[in-house]
């Protein structure tokens, strides 16, 4: 399943999974009421390369969050993609994305996801542009 905010960004994921040869179910919906029962996923894989969770403020973002944890399965893991540190050529001619310095210093993602109860939160890689966080909706949540 895959959710996204607006049309517009419905008709670019329609012709991405179109050219991959996907099967997904899209959803557009507002990100803080995903259209799912709780504990649904096992797994949930956040894009966060255009920097969501900086660029919404701090009530909505933990509602977004406090969706996404609703929609797992105890045991379940959040997986959120966001850009990080390029090296090498392709920090050169391709710079990464514009940070929001205030959400960094105050813990960036993995201080988000902890604030909202997933344990343990841990910063997986950072590496050719990408950094990957991890969450674990813990047993007896």
């Amino acid at each position: 399943a895959m959710v996204v905010g607006d049309e517009a960004a419905a008709t670019r994921a329609r012709a991405g999974i179109a050219d991959a040869g996907g099967l997904v179910d899209l959803h557009v919906s507002p990100l803080d009421t995903l259209p799912f029962p709780p504990n649904g996923f096992d797994v949930i894989v956040v894009h966060n390369m255009d920097n969501l969770l900086a660029s919404i403020d701090g009530s909505q973002r933990a509602s977004v969050v406090g969706q996404w944890r609703r929609a797992l399965c105890t045991g379940g893991r959040i997986v959120v993609i966001e850009g990080g540190t390029r090296s090498g050529l392709g920090a050169l001619l391709r710079p990464g994305p514009k940070v929001d310095a205030d959400y960094e210093r105050n813990g960036g993602t993995i201080a988000t996801l902890e604030a909202a109860g997933f344990r343990p939160v841990r910063l997986l890689g950072d590496r050719e542009g990408y950094r990957f966080i991890e969450g674990l909706k813990s047993i007896g949540d």
